[in-house]
């Protein structure tokens, strides 16, 4: 366990046995500004095929995120609720949760509903960061993955893409920890490149693409560039895809290099 997070939890009983500990609670309320209630039978109500993008703005209203295009709309709401105990101010350890609840609609090019899903997620507010981005109702991972996309295009043929955690080591230490800062991109990887967030990555700027890095229960693809910098990438809707891409990286990386030997040896006298 890492000693830091052994540390605070030190700390947290030290509270607890001194009587510091403030005991808390949350009712279970729908957050300020969010729709009272967003459930899968909103989703299940819209006929893909048929249903228009007129008719879902008469059904529920202006939409609380839209892509540029109007390609798709997101309807949700957001619940808090939960209870636990105040350790010190801004230091809270309990299983407060924000639920977010969310329907996403997409059209296609004339309209009309091509998909329509119902998402969940239970995001906790704990001292302790999640392998998994919290959903919003706003859509604001849609619209980097659109961007994503966007920036994609003539960079290669696409193998994979999905939301991922991205954690960077520094140029002397290639590793972190769960307090090490973290970012959720979207993670397009082409024949080309790997495209993460801000960041376009060529695979001839890689040194390596290290073996599946294990920290705590989870699988992170890992990567160390030339300039000595390791980036850390993990994939939190399935194992088996996080393999995957994994193999995907390091298959292309072993491409680009073999060029580069043969092209260093041709070119040898």
């Amino acid at each position: 366990m890492d000693r830091a997070y052994v540390a605070v939890f030190g700390v947290a009983v030290l509270w607890l046995l001194n009587g510091c500990a403030i005991p808390f609670a949350y009712s279970h309320h729908v957050d300020p500004g969010s729709r009272d209630e967003i459930s899968a039978s909103t989703a299940s109500a819209l006929e893909v095929g048929r249903t228009t993008r007129l008719d879902v703005l008469w059904a529920l209203g202006e939409p609380d995120g839209r892509a540029a295009d109007d390609s798709w709309f997101t309807y949700g709401s957001e619940r808090s609720k939960g209870a636990g105990l105040a350790l010190a101010p801004g230091l809270e350890l309990g299983p407060s949760k924000e639920q977010v609840s969310r329907t996403v609609i997409l059209f296609d090019h004339d309209g009309v509903v091509s998909k329509a899903e119902f998402q969940q997620s239970a995001c906790g507010h704990t001292i302790m960061p999640l392998t998994g981005r919290c959903l919003d109702i706003r859509g604001s991972d849609l619209a980097d993955a659109d961007k994503a996309r966007a920036r994609a295009e003539g960079k290669g043929k696409v193998l994979a893409q999905s939301d991922a955690q991205v954690r960077n080591g520094t140029p002397t230490h290639c590793g972190f920890n769960f307090h090490t800062p973290y970012s959720y991109e979207f993670l397009i990887v082409t024949d080309r490149m790997i495209i993460v967030g801000p960041e376009e990555i060529s695979y001839v700027d890689l040194a390596e693409v290290l073996p599946p890095w294990r920290q705590e229960l989870d699988d992170w693809i890992a990567i160390r560039r030339k300039n000595g910098l390791c980036s850390f990438i993990f994939i939190s809707s399935d194992k088996k895809e996080t393999a995957r891409v994994h193999e995907l990286i390091a298959e292309r990386f072993r491409y680009y290099a073999q060029i580069r030997n043969e092209s260093d040896s041709q070119s040898v006298p």
